[in-house]
């Protein structure tokens, strides 16, 4: 995925492909650069070594998760396996849902230290400003992800947890 105003690190797809057709993971999380070359976005090194592999469940546990899906490649095969899509109606926080779900389904996510993603952080960027139309879509959130747990029959203690915080984090 790559947000229109945001690109990928000069070489970066050639140089992670081989690790992404040889692993059997869900998802790979690899590092993400703000366009001003001075910090990362969506840290994980201080909880993870490169090539970390768990499920999406226990690196919830250890305290990762993160709001964005950029800098983070999916397995076709694993996210139509289990029907994740954007939330068409989100004009926000899109992709935080997106993370989420895919990682209380994941039963490996790798970590690469392979810088890949560049984001480009503007000041009147959607998650910046905020409105009386963006608060009614934030209610709009919550609703698809209750209605989520409930089309789906999530009972597991950590997958509930999991989305609470989705939602705190979808109204904060």
């Amino acid at each position: 995925f790559l947000d229109p105003d945001d690109y990928f690190a000069t070489n970066s797809l050639s140089s992670i492909r081989d690790d992404a057709e040889q692993q059997e993971c869900d998802i790979f999380v690899l590092r993400s650069m703000k366009s001003n070359g001075m910090a990362e976005a969506y840290r994980w090194q201080t909880l993870f070594a490169d090539r970390y592999t768990d499920t999406g469940k226990e690196i919830y546990k250890k305290g990762y998760t993160r709001g964005s899906v950029c800098g983070c490649l999916f397995k076709k095969e694993f996210i139509n396996r289990f029907n994740i899509r954007f939330y068409e109606k989100a004009r926000n926080c899109e992709d935080t849902i997106f993370f989420f779900l895919s990682q209380m389904h994941a039963e490996s996510i790798m970590f690469l230290d392979k810088e890949f993603y560049v984001v480009y952080e503007r000041e009147n960027s959607a998650s910046r400003c905020f409105s009386e139309d963006k608060i009614l879509m934030m209610f709009n959130n919550l609703e698809y992800v209750q209605q989520y747990a409930a089309a789906n029959r999530i009972i597991d203690e950590t997958c509930i947890d999991m989305l609470e915080t989705l939602k705190y984090l979808l109204i904060s």
